[in-house]
């Protein structure tokens, strides 16, 4: 994969929802970039591509995916935590959710 389609596709996988002007001023900020120059990685229009905005681009998309896991993380023990409840006041009456809850719990931890 060049360099120009990692750069888009990155690009893509952290832009916000939104209007689109509203994408390139908050990747911008975010990135340290200018709007300009979001918009032309984002559209594989730049000439170049310096090793340094290709450095940060993938720190920012690894900083992501810390994020996701990590909040996959928290969902899963929250999962876990309200099984164990249910478990303490009645086992036999919630015994579907707790099951419904322990399968979330271990979909979100991995």
């Amino acid at each position: 994969m060049s360099v120009a389609v990692e750069a888009a596709e990155s690009l893509r996988a952290l832009a916000p929802d939104g209007p689109v002007e509203t994408r390139w001023r908050r990747l911008a900020r975010a990135l340290g970039f200018g709007e300009r120059r979001v918009k032309a990685l984002y559209y594989r229009e730049a000439r170049r591509i310096d090793a340094a905005e290709m450095d940060t681009i993938r720190a920012a998309l690894a900083h992501r995916g810390e994020a996701t896991r990590s909040k996959a993380r928290r969902h899963g023990q929250f999962f876990k935590d309200q099984a164990a409840r249910l478990q303490a006041v009645d086992p036999e009456f919630y015994r579907e959710e707790i099951d419904r809850l322990r399968n979330l719990a271990r979909r979100e931890s991995g």
